[in-house]
C-alpha cells in the first residue's frame, strides 16, 4: 500500500509530458493578447502624434505661403501705385519723363499724322494715345506739354486739304448736337509760328459738310484770328482777329458753341460773338497743329478739356 502511495505522489512531480501542451498554451494566450494591444495602442498614439505634427507643419507652411502672397501683392500694388501717380491723365502737374498719354486725358481724343499714304493720313487711336505713343510730330517737351509738330511740307494730306498737320480730332462723342452746351479750353503756346498753325476748331458734322465751322489762327506775327465758315460748300469763310500774343507765350482760348451760339474768348477777355447761317448744325472739337503755310509749326499745350452738356 505505501508503494501505490509513493508512485502516486512521484507521479504529480514529473514534468508536464506532449499531451499536456495545451495546457501551458492556454496559460500564455491572456499574455500575448494584452501585449498585441499595447502595441496597437502605441502605434494608434504615434499616428495622432504624427497627423498633429504634419498638420502644424502644413499651418506653418501655409502661414509662410501667405506672408510671401501679401509681399507679392504689396509689391504689384506699390508698381501700379507708382504708375497711376505717373499717369495723371489731366489732374496731375505735367511730368516731362512720361508721354503725352500719361500727362494729359485723351480717351476721348484720336490723332491724325503728317505720315501715311495719299489722302489717306496716319490715325492713332485713342487707346494708344492713352498706351503711350509719341513720335517726332506728337511728343513730351522738356517742360511736360503736349508737343505738336507739323513740318509745312512733304507730308500726307487728307483728300479735303493740302495743309500738313498733327492734330487732335475728338471721337466720343464723335459728333454732338449744338443745341447742348460744347466748350473747348486749352492753354498753349506757339514755339514755331512761321507755319500760321490752327490751334483750334470745330469741325461741321460731316454728313452735313466736310468745311470747319470755325478754326482758330494763330499767324506768324501772333494775331489769333476766327475763321468762320458761311455756307456748307466751304469758300466763304469770314475773319475776326480776337486777340495777340507773342509767339512763345502762354495763351489760353475758349471756343463755345452751346445753346446754337458760337463764341470766342482769348486768355478769359470777354467772349467774341460770332455768326454764320450754319448755326445749329453739329460738329466735333479738333486741337493741335494744322498749319497753314509751307513752313514748320510747333504748338505746345499745357492743358485742354473738351466739355458737353445740356
Amino acid at each position: 500500500m505505501e508503494v501505490i502511495q509513493n508512485e502516486f505522489h512521484g507521479a504529480g512531480a514529473f514534468a508536464a509530458g506532449p499531451g499536456d501542451s495545451n495546457i501551458t498554451s492556454r496559460k500564455q494566450q491572456p499574455t500575448r493578447r494584452v501585449s498585441t494591444k499595447q502595441h496597437s495602442f502605441l502605434w494608434i498614439v504615434l499616428a495622432l502624434v504624427l497627423i498633429a505634427v504634419a498638420s502644424q507643419f502644413a499651418a506653418a507652411q501655409l502661414n509662410v505661403t501667405k506672408v510671401q502672397a501679401n509681399s507679392h501683392l504689396n509689391a504689384i500694388s506699390a508698381g501700379l501705385s507708382k504708375a497711376a501717380s505717373a499717369c495723371a491723365h489731366g489732374s496731375g502737374p505735367l511730368n516731362p519723363n512720361v508721354p503725352p498719354g500719361c500727362n494729359f486725358k485723351l480717351s476721348i481724343w484720336s490723332l491724325q499724322l503728317p505720315t501715311g499714304s495719299p489722302g489717306n493720313p496716319t490715325t492713332i487711336s485713342s487707346s494708344q494715345l492713352q498706351n503711350g505713343f509719341t513720335d517726332q510730330f506728337f511728343f513730351t517737351g522738356s517742360d511736360g506739354a503736349m508737343d505738336f509738330f507739323d513740318p509745312g511740307v512733304n507730308c500726307v494730306t487728307t483728300a479735303n486739304s493740302k495743309h500738313c498737320r498733327s492734330e487732335l480730332r475728338e471721337v466720343s462723342p464723335a459728333v454732338w448736337s449744338s443745341k447742348g452746351t460744347n466748350t473747348l479750353s486749352a492753354t498753349l503756346k506757339v514755339t514755331q509760328a512761321a507755319g500760321a498753325p490752327v490751334v483750334g476748331q470745330i469741325h461741321l458734322d460731316e454728313s452735313v459738310s466736310v468745311r470747319p465751322l470755325i478754326e482758330l489762327f494763330y499767324t506768324s506775327g501772333g494775331d489769333l484770328v476766327a475763321g468762320v465758315e458761311q455756307c456748307t460748300a466751304g469758300g466763304c469763310e469770314t475773319r475776326t482777329t480776337v486777340g495777340h500774343v507773342n509767339p512763345g507765350t502762354r495763351f489760353s482760348y475758349v471756343i463755345s458753341y452751346s445753346h446754337n451760339k458760337l463764341t470766342v474768348s482769348i486768355n478769359g477777355g470777354p467772349a467774341h460773338s460770332l455768326s454764320t447761317p450754319l448755326l445749329g448744325i453739329g460738329g466735333y472739337f479738333k486741337a493741335g497743329d494744322y498749319g497753314q503755310s509751307p513752313k514748320a509749326a510747333r504748338v505746345s499745350f499745357y492743358s485742354l478739356k473738351a466739355v458737353h452738356g445740356s
